[in-house]
């Protein structure tokens, strides 16, 4: 029972491999919105799985029409068959595993097209609708700089140009300050952060934060 239980991972694991390349490819030319690990999961198997049965089909097939295998006798007698001709089978299996990927590589490039300019490609790139997203980047005139104020839960408070953010709604989002960043503790006067050339803030850390845009000749 474990012997057959870790052949079944073993082949699930090897058919659904496919959509790895199929998921990875696909974020490269159209990245999409954050996913549960379990939803990410299920497309993962599901993509890999088609491709691997497409694969398997369009090799049967061939290796029928081409007289390298008797897929009937394959079905109805598989131990008796591969014993009898190892070498065809395992080179037929291969030939559908790497085809496999092949598959699932130009599925990704036909159902995910890279848009043609640059504007398009630009707006392909994932960003969620968050208020972050929307003060931070969505509404900012263009060409202006954000200059923000970060209070955080100890009362210490943060002022710099904002270098980036996360603009996804998910746990725990960051945002960097760059540039002259004044810190002020409580009850003392403002100083300037000394620690680096830039400031990371974890979204847990953040009391409230206030902001403006710079036009681009005062912008940092």
């Amino acid at each position: 029972m474990i012997v057959g239980t870790l052949a079944a991972l073993a082949i699930l694991a090897v058919t659904a491999a496919p959509g790895r390349v199929f998921e990875r490819r696909v974020d490269q030319r159209a990245p999409r919105a954050p996913r549960s690990q379990l939803a990410e999961y299920i497309e993962l198997v599901m993509a890999g799985e088609a491709a691997t049965l497409a694969s398997v089909l369009l090799v049967g097939l061939i290796a029928q029409l081409t007289g390298l295998l008797d897929v009937g006798a394959l079905l109805r007698h598989a131990g008796d068959y591969v014993r009898n001709s190892p070498g065809r089978v395992i080179g037929c299996a291969l030939a559908a595993l790497v085809l496999s990927y092949l598959v699932a590589d130009l599925a990704a490039r036909l159902l995910y097209p890279v848009p043609s300019d640059k504007q398009s490609r630009e707006m392909g790139v994932y960003r969620q609708h968050t208020i972050w997203y929307d003060a931070l980047e969505k509404e900012r005139p263009k060409g202006y700089g954000v200059v923000v104020t970060v209070e955080m839960t100890d009362g210490c408070q943060f002022l710099g140009s904002l270098a980036g953010f996360t603009p996804t709604d998910m746990d725990n989002r960051e945002i960097a300050l760059e540039g002259e960043i004044a810190i002020r503790r409580p009850g003392r006067d403002a100083e300037r952060f000394t620690g680096g050339d830039f400031l990371l803030i974890r979204e847990d850390q953040i009391k409230y934060m206030a902001g403006r845009y710079n036009p681009p000749e005062h912008a940092a």
